[in-house]
């Protein structure tokens, strides 16, 4: 009996003293000679590599190349890049700073988190949808894999010349079966006709919109500046499927839209923003009186 006791006792001590490491996917560390191998795993693996070490998500090697141009996909050269990753240091997360070269390009390399946030920004330089982006490292079905070859391309709109545009902002009580009639210049006048109008789970809303002596057309670009000279016309419908512009944050939030709209005495632009359900309406309207189509503000 002393003897399989013993046996027993040698064993379990054994069994005890085995590394967890000893299974057939080794644990991450920081070393780099693991990297290839940490990158390589399935997506099964990979999560259970992150059972054996648990900051391994926050360990993942950050490379990143970018390049940032403009509208006319020409290089800017000395706009300013933000870096911000998550990562096991005492904040949580790091930030770093670098300026594009002449040809556009940057790179931040040699650091280690989870997730990456990249902006770019220029004095004399518009924002865009593109100039700050977002990029996951660690989960393995949706990993941004950086390529050095293939910079990510950021837009930045270079700022031009400026109108003085009448700018204004109404906001309008309306209702089912009434029209609601909102003064633009002299002698052109928006006329809005409320269609449907449910709570907005149940997305049904619906408007009639027309332009009294003048014209309207949607204007769905990122920036609209510049007004087009053909394609009015003098009615739209619309309805929860309009398309929205771009730069509408909640995209689902807000029924309407964006136009371009000739009056009597020139060009503009319009914003119809409305909440199905509610009883009003704001809009938003833009306009350059002296004919010109340039609908950037100064």
């Amino acid at each position: 009996m002393d003897k399989i006791l013993i046996i027993l006792f040698v064993g379990l001590a054994t069994f005890c003293s085995a590394s967890p490491t000893s299974t057939n996917a080794p644990a991450a560390t920081n070393e780099n000679t693991n990297d290839a191998h940490i990158l390589a795993l399935s997506v099964h693996d990979f999560y259970a590599q992150t059972r054996i070490d648990r900051n391994l998500e926050w360990k993942m090697p950050i490379n990143f190349w970018g390049k940032v141009i403009d509208e006319s996909n020409n290089p800017v050269a000395n706009a300013s890049v933000h870096f911000v990753w998550n990562d096991l240091s005492e904040n949580g997360t790091s930030e770093a700073d670098t300026m594009s070269d002449g040809n556009g390009g940057f790179s931040l390399v040699s650091r280690r988190g989870k997730g990456l946030s990249v902006s770019v920004a220029k004095d004399s330089y518009y924002g865009t949808s593109s100039s700050r982006q977002s990029f996951e490292y660690a989960q393995p079905d949706m990993r941004f894999v950086p390529d050095p070859g293939n910079p990510v391309v950021f837009y930045l709109r270079k700022k031009h010349e400026g109108a003085s545009l009448v700018s204004k902002s109404t906001e309008i009580t309306i209702g089912i079966g009434k029209t609601v009639s909102v003064p633009l210049d002299e002698q052109t006048t928006l006329q809005i006709d409320l269609l449907t109008n449910t709570p907005m789970w149940q997305k049904q809303w619906a408007a009639h919109v027309s332009i009294v002596s003048g014209g309207i057309q949607p204007a769905l670009e990122e920036f609209p500046f510049e007004a087009p000279l053909e394609g009015y016309q003098p009615e739209l419908d619309l309805d929860y499927g309009t398309p929205k512009p771009p730069t509408w944050i909640g995209n689902n939030l807000y029924q309407g839209g964006q136009f371009y709209i000739k009056t009597a005495t020139g060009y503009g632009r319009i914003e119809l923003q409305m909440i199905s359900g509610k009883s009003f309406m704001r809009v938003i309207t833009f306009l350059n009186p002296t004919g010109s189509r340039n609908l950037e503000s100064r």
